[in-house]
């Protein structure tokens, strides 16, 4: 038997009502509860970087310097690595040493200031000249000379990533002693300085140069320290002569080629001696300095010197083959393409810069203006350019190259 529960109407509203507020708060809850577990999946896809995570590493500015090598070949990574004092130095991913050529991983995009100086070629003592010569301190009764390497300075976009190739410039080498007399005081010959290098990938063109800062030529004993200012590194691409078609004994002399586009410099020795009523080839001097592309052009006769080589060949400085002791010691040329000075006869003589272009290779001062080497030309394809030459007067750089790279 079915019986019926009378329900006043107002309270069958009153359920109604309340149960649809129970299912709106349910619903309200439930959508609560899913976008507090939806949250932290969505903060951690979109939550940025912050600038310090997106370098490979801190860097604010460096010098990169030649370590402690001398000579014609560069450093090493031991040698290197006692010289900085950097976090990333110890990480091959970052930086590394081959063949003297120091490789830098660039940590972060952006805009990157770099500084090149070539190095100096070596000194030259000149005893006979005396204390009234004005270009430089004596040494051991005489006065020494010395041609500076330019200093070459732009502004660079660089990416994350890439590596950078650094080879730093070392100095001409002089003879072995000074003397101290007359007799060992003088015919003495020092080579050229290296020139100071920094490339891109692929690093064999000219889309690859960043900057490339030209090293000082040497000097042989008679030297004027900078003759007609082709002996320091120099600012333009061309490397320096020092024979510029004249000479004492001879109406038919031949200026010496200047070396550019990259190429080696020349001997120092193509001009004709008409002296004694002949005509013959002189071409005795030394070998000329190393260029991006191109070694310094070797001496077909007597010049016992060697060429520097290309920085695309490794940028050893030549190695000189004549005396290395007594009266008539020649020196070896710089890191970077510097020459070694020649010996010829009883003379030693001036070995040439590296650089962009090699400079040209000293000769004997009685062939021609003065028997300084050549500097090496230097290259820029940066954007707010500041170069400068350097010589014995304002000695902007006169030691061993170097590079410096600033974060803008």
């Amino acid at each position: 038997m079915w019986g019926f529960l009378f329900v006043p109407t107002h309270i069958v509203g009153i359920l109604f009502v309340d149960l649809n507020v129970r299912n709106i708060l349910l619903l309200f809850f439930i959508s609560f509860i899913n976008a507090q577990i939806a949250l932290p999946t969505f903060q951690a896809v979109h939550k940025p970087q912050s600038t310090s995570s997106s370098s490979l590493y801190d860097f604010t500015s460096h010098t990169f310097t030649n370590c402690g090598a001398t000579g014609t070949t560069g450093p090493t990574l031991a040698n290197c690595k006692n010289s900085y004092d950097v976090s990333w130095e110890d990480d091959t991913d970052y930086f590394n040493v081959t063949s003297g050529i120091q490789y830098w991983t660039v940590p972060e995009d952006g805009t990157y200031r770099i500084l090149a100086a070539g190095a100096k070629g070596g000194y030259a003592n000149n005893y006979d000249y005396g204390t009234s010569t004005p270009h430089g301190p004596p040494t051991s009764g005489g006065y020494t000379y010395e041609n500076n390497g330019a200093t070459i300075q732009g502004d660079f976009t660089l990416e994350k990533n890439w590596v950078i190739r650094i080879l730093v410039g070392q100095r001409g080498l002089e003879h072995n002693t000074w003397g101290t007399g007359t007799a060992d005081g003088y015919r003495r010959g020092s080579g050229g300085g290296g020139g100071s290098f920094v490339t891109k990938s692929p690093h064999n063109n000219e889309a690859s140069i960043l900057v490339i800062a030209g090293g000082g030529g040497g000097i042989h004993w008679e030297g004027n320290y900078n003759y007609a200012g082709e002996g320091g590194g120099r600012t333009t691409t061309s490397g320096g002569v020092t024979n510029l078609g004249y000479h004492p004994f001879s109406q038919y002399a031949y200026a010496q080629p200047r070396a550019d586009d990259g190429d080696g410099g020349d001997n120092g020795g193509l001009f004709q001696n008409n002296s004694g009523g002949g005509n013959s080839l002189i071409d005795n001097g030394s070998d000329g300095g190393g260029g991006f592309f191109g070694n310094g052009q070797l001496g077909e006769y007597n010049s016992n010197s060697g060429a520097g080589k290309a920085y695309v060949n490794g940028g050893e400085g030549g190695t000189s083959t004549g005396s290395t002791s007594g009266d008539n010691s020649a020196g070896h040329g710089g890191f970077g393409g510097g020459s070694a000075s020649g010996y010829w006869s009883s003379m030693a003589l001036a070995g040439a810069g590296g650089g962009y272009s090699g400079g040209g290779g000293g000769l004997y001062k009685g062939y021609t203006g003065s028997p300084v080497g050549g500097g090496g030309g230097s290259k820029n394809n940066g954007s707010n350019q500041v170069n400068t030459y350097s010589n014995n007067d304002n000695d902007i750089n006169s030691g061993n190259g170097y590079v410096i790279i600033t974060k803008q």
